[in-house]
């Protein structure tokens, strides 16, 4: 089998939820949220204020989710969300949220990269982000 995601953004009570679902998941596999991702597309700016990734087959033993504006990321600049270890499964609210911010002016493609980096080749992976619109910028 080849990688491939499914991914969707809704939007429910003020709340944008974008859910990604991935079958043969490598290492490197990314999913890509874009305009074409469902109804709605994520905010220009938010907080990510919770984050669910659960193996729904599959050998690999772990995820280590991780959202990014930029495609290959891997840590630093660009980084929104990093789960920063593997772990059986991630059910977290992020205290204090993950905020991000898309500046299309410098250059930034608008998009949000998704690697879910499982401990083995191969798996179903299922992963929601919970996002809050907007946020103060800081001065």
């Amino acid at each position: 089998m080849a990688y491939s995601s499914t991914v969707n953004v809704r939007k429910y009570h003020g709340r944008y939820y974008i859910v990604i679902d991935e079958t043969d998941v490598q290492l490197t596999s990314e999913a890509i949220v874009s305009p074409a991702s469902g109804k709605h597309v994520p905010p220009p700016a938010g907080a990510v204020i919770r984050v669910v990734c659960v193996r729904t087959g599959g050998s690999a033993a772990t995820v280590n989710p991780i959202l990014m504006l930029e495609t290959g990321g891997m840590a630093g600049t660009g980084v929104i969300y990093d789960k920063g270890g593997a772990v059986a499964s991630v059910n977290q609210i992020q205290k204090p949220p993950a905020t991000y911010f898309i500046n299309r002016k410098r250059g930034t493609s608008g998009l949000l990269y998704h690697r879910s980096r499982p401990s083995a080749a191969g798996a179903n992976i299922s992963t929601r982000y919970e996002i809050l619109p907007g946020w103060e910028m800081p001065s």
